[in-house]
């Protein structure tokens, strides 16, 4: 027993017979190298793959951030604007006001620049171009501008559209009158939508001009 090498013992004698043809092949071949049986089981995936997944990743949270940012304001503003068009127009005689024909022209003004940002920001996100999200852009600053002209000139109007349906309602103009006094309170509710349904569209104009200025940055 004491002549018994380690490839005697009870552990390497009992091996199958592949492993000891194997182990006996690698030995003679290169008796100080070790040669394994085979190749254990990955464990880690390698750099390339996770990189390239925290890239696929980043591009879907970008694209959620960008349609959130750029696209769903766009369609509310056109939404408040139809409303706010649609109630205005229906007035009885609202060209009597010059206050209600000026908050008319500006949500057609607005509604159309806002179908057609919405249409161009529809167009980018099918083609797969993100350049309405670029930074330091011919678009980024006409975007810009018109955002912060749109949104405080309708804003005026919804400011002088309520100053005269509050005057008429408290009886500023006709003394000891209201809407409902002189007929026409289903006028006055009608106004005072449209003017909310305005100053909705106004906040809506005011946040696509903030996110406009962001993108001014080179």
């Amino acid at each position: 027993m004491a002549n018994q090498s380690a490839w005697s013992t009870e552990y390497f004698d009992n091996r199958p017979l592949e492993y000891k043809g194997q182990a006996e092949t690698a030995a003679a071949a290169s008796p100080r190298t070790a040669v394994p049986v085979g190749n254990p089981p990955s464990v880690y995936t390698t750099g390339k793959s996770n990189s390239a997944a925290g890239r696929n990743t980043g591009s879907v949270s970008s694209f959620s951030v960008l349609v959130c940012m750029f696209l769903l304001p766009r369609v509310l503003q056109v939404i408040f604007l139809i409303i706010a068009l649609s109630v205005t127009a229906s007035i009885p005689d609202f060209t009597a006001f010059s206050s209600l024909k000026f908050l008319l022209s500006m949500d057609v003004i607005a509604l159309v620049y806002s179908l057609a940002v919405l249409v161009w920001v529809i167009i980018c996100l099918v083609s797969g171009n993100s350049q309405f999200g670029g930074t330091g852009s011919l678009a980024a600053y006409i975007t810009f501008i018109l955002d912060q002209v749109l949104a405080y000139t309708l804003l005026a109007a919804c400011a002088a559209a309520c100053a005269v349906i509050l005057f008429i309602d408290d009886g500023e103009i006709l003394a000891g009158t209201n809407c409902a006094s002189l007929g026409i309170a289903t006028p006055c509710s009608k106004a005072k939508a449209a003017i909310s349904m305005g100053i909705f569209a106004f906040a809506l104009l005011a946040f696509s001009a903030a996110i406009s200025s962001q993108r001014l940055r080179a």
